[in-house]
């Protein structure tokens, strides 16, 4: 499950704080200390980070890139790992 129409709040030490309007049931969603993808309707993949805090409208995540020029609503992804090489 995707967090979509999330609107950046605020970005400070701890992580930046979206929020969204609509409260989500989170029994099958994501979960703090996942990875995470985040992107926009027009720009995939803008920032990756960890999930720091979850609640049913609002996300906490750290991520590697500033994303205050971004948005304004974003969507975040369970980041899955696919390696590379495979046996022959």
């Amino acid at each position: 499950m995707t967090g979509l129409g999330l609107v950046l709040e605020k970005m400070e030490e701890g992580g930046y704080w979206f929020v969204r309007e609509v409260e989500v049931n989170n029994s099958q969603g994501l979960v703090a200390g996942e990875v995470v993808i985040v992107s926009t309707g027009k720009e995939l993949a803008l920032a990756q980070g960890m999930l720091k805090q979850v609640d049913r409208k609002k996300l906490v995540v750290w991520l590697d890139r500033d994303l205050t020029k971004h948005g304004p609503v974003f969507t975040m992804d369970r980041y899955t790992y696919h390696g590379g090489q495979s046996a022959c």
